[in-house]
């Protein structure tokens, strides 16, 4: 089978955006006074703040969110910026679409934040499908449906990485 559509995940996958995601936890446990360390946080890179701010600080509802504001806030700002497109994803992206195979984003990462990011560092994909704040936090599964939905693309003839 060929496929006509490739959907890769964004954090750790197609940028490296580890060093802008622990400055800007670092902030965020500065500005609240939350001790952690950041040695461990590699390991963490993707999963919502919310999560590490629950599980790994042991946040309650309203800490939590205000840290994640924290968080988001410095990261909008200028943390990812600290980010850096993986060797060779450029080369990937552009033979595939020189292949007829179209090349999507579906992450959990705010969308607007990675049309930016999309933006800034001339990445060569044919859309995004990220998160929402009107809908909240969507599931990676029902980030792929919508990008389905929203560019049309068979799902059965798509694959994901990352």
């Amino acid at each position: 089978m060929r496929y006509t559509a490739v959907l890769l995940d964004f954090d750790g996958t197609v940028m490296q955006t580890g060093p802008g995601i622990q400055a800007s936890l670092r902030h965020a446990s500065e500005v609240t006074g939350h001790d952690y360390d950041f040695s461990k946080t590699w390991t963490y890179i993707g999963p919502p703040v919310d999560d590490f701010a629950r599980i790994y600080l042991g946040l309650g509802e309203e800490e939590a969110r205000q840290y994640v504001q924290l968080f988001r806030d410095f990261y909008r700002e200028r943390g990812w910026r600290d980010s850096a497109l993986y060797p060779g994803m450029r080369e990937l992206m552009l033979g595939l679409r020189e292949r007829g195979v179209k090349v999507y984003i579906a992450t959990s990462k705010p969308e607007k934040t990675t049309l930016s990011m999309v933006d800034y560092f001339d990445i060569p994909v044919d859309g995004v499908s990220g998160s929402h704040p009107e809908r909240g936090l969507l599931e990676k599964d029902a980030i792929i449906r919508e990008g389905g939905e929203r560019f049309h693309i068979d799902l059965t003839r798509a694959g994901m990485g990352g």
